[in-house]
C-alpha cells in the first residue's frame, strides 16, 4: 500500500501495463507525480507502457514514471484512485 488508506498497487518497476478501457478515458502524463504539474501528453485507452520508477504517493493516487511503448512520451501517470484502477498490468 504505497498510500495509507488506499488500494494496493498492482505494478512494479520493470513491468509493462496498458490503460484500462473502464472507464474509457486517456491517462494524463505529467512532468511530476502530482495533478498540478505540466501535462506532457496522454496515454490512450489500450496504450502500452513500461514502468520506469515509483511508486510515489501524492493526493491519494499512486504515481508511476512510465514510458509509452507506442510513442515518444515519458513522464508520471497515476495507477488509479480509491474506486478504480486505470493501469492494468500485462501478463
Amino acid at each position: 500500500y504505497p498510500c495509507t488508506g488506499t488500494y494496493p498497487s498492482r505494478l512494479h518497476v520493470g513491468d509493462q501495463a496498458y490503460v484500462s478501457s473502464d472507464p474509457p478515458l486517456s491517462n494524463r502524463v505529467r512532468s511530476q507525480p502530482n495533478t498540478s504539474s505540466e501535462v506532457l501528453g496522454y496515454l490512450e485507452v489500450g496504450e502500452k507502457m513500461e514502468i520506469l520508477e515509483g511508486p510515489v504517493c501524492f493526493g491519494g493516487w499512486i504515481w508511476w514514471r512510465v514510458r509509452s511503448l507506442e510513442k515518444n512520451l515519458t513522464g508520471w501517470t497515476a495507477e488509479g484512485d480509491e474506486t478504480a484502477y486505470w493501469l492494468v498490468p500485462l501478463p
